[in-house]
């Protein structure tokens, strides 16, 4: 669990502690956020994302939850998951994914 008394910031989403809370905000990107490595949940549901790219979650070894659901996903970029092995759940649902690039989820062992 990460340390609670430091906030994530972001500048386009309300953030409490390490969560990140940025759904129904008609983002089409995932937006950066500093002190990423801090931080434990992110919830983007409820946006226009279409594409996650290999750095967007890049060096967030304390996330837990990620919600992509209810987005206009269609691409997970190769390695957009990569190091994310603190990541026990994952919320993709109700998007566009039809395909997925091999290994997409390797280091997702805890899911």
């Amino acid at each position: 669990m990460p340390r609670r008394d430091v906030t994530v910031k972001c500048v386009l989403c309300d953030t409490k502690y390490a969560d990140v809370l940025c759904a129904d905000r008609q983002l089409f990107a995932v937006p950066k956020m500093l002190n990423a490595v801090l931080t434990y949940r992110i919830d983007l549901s409820n946006n226009r994302i279409s594409t996650v790219k290999k750095d967007d979650f890049a060096n967030m070894t304390s996330l837990f939850k990620l919600d992509l659901s209810y987005n206009k996903l269609v691409e997970l970029d190769a390695g957009a998951f990569d190091g994310l092995t603190g990541l026990v759940v994952l919320y993709l649902f109700n998007n566009q994914l039809t395909n997925f690039h091999d290994g997409i989820f390797k280091d997702l062992t805890h899911l």
